[in-house]
């Protein structure tokens, strides 16, 4: 009987996997495997194969902070004035006081991008899709890179999972479809999980 402890957390959330060295596993225009991965704050996806490579444009903040001069409250204010966003330093009104002074300008990425998630098949950043994608009886089955599609594949093989003994109220497999986590599918699932595997 094979026993399965699963992982604790979202180890396979977006906002974990751009950091890593895999990252996001995507078929590039040339029909070979790419990556999406998060480098200094930038996204960036390339292909080993034909050599592509592509930065998300990902929409900047500009914003001016510090403490005001004259009443010496924090402020910490957005630009709207698209004229501004050019400028190192700009003349902004305190909103506290109104006292005008000179304000660095500072431009900033929110990190939004890590809220998104896969739909269709496709990452939500180039519209790419994703390299290890299937269907089951008419149903999607994906992986955002090897090591998910390893742990999808030991976790559906298994004949025992059991949560992680250390208290965490989610499951790498919390986000996993029933269709999946049945035990009918079981030898249909790891039978398509093992050709993903070596699709090359």
């Amino acid at each position: 009987m094979k026993r399965f402890v699963d992982y604790g957390g979202e180890p396979y959330a977006l906002s974990w996997i751009l950091p890593s060295p895999e990252g996001i596993a995507v078929r590039c225009d040339c029909g070979s495997e790419g990556s999406i991965r998060c480098r200094d704050g930038e996204l960036i996806f390339t292909c080993s194969q034909c050599m592509q490579k592509k930065i998300y444009e990902q929409e900047a903040v500009y914003r001016v902070s510090g403490h005001c001069n004259q009443c010496d409250r924090w402020f910490n204010e957005q630009l709207h004035d698209k004229r501004q966003y050019t400028h190192k330093i700009v003349n902004y009104a305190c909103p506290h006081c109104g006292t005008m002074q000179a304000m660095p300008v500072k431009k900033r990425f929110d990190g939004v991008y890590y809220n998104l998630g896969i739909r269709d098949g496709r990452e939500p950043y180039f519209g790419l899709e994703l390299y290890f994608l299937s269907s089951y009886r008419g149903k999607p089955v994906w992986a955002i890179n090897r090591a998910h599609l390893n742990y999808l594949l030991t976790y559906i093989a298994a004949d025992q999972r059991q949560r992680p003994s250390y208290a965490y109220t989610r499951t790498a497999s919390y986000r996993l479809p029933r269709y999946m986590k049945d035990a009918k599918n079981r030898e249909g699932m790891i039978k398509l999980l093992t050709r993903m595997q070596n699709q090359t």
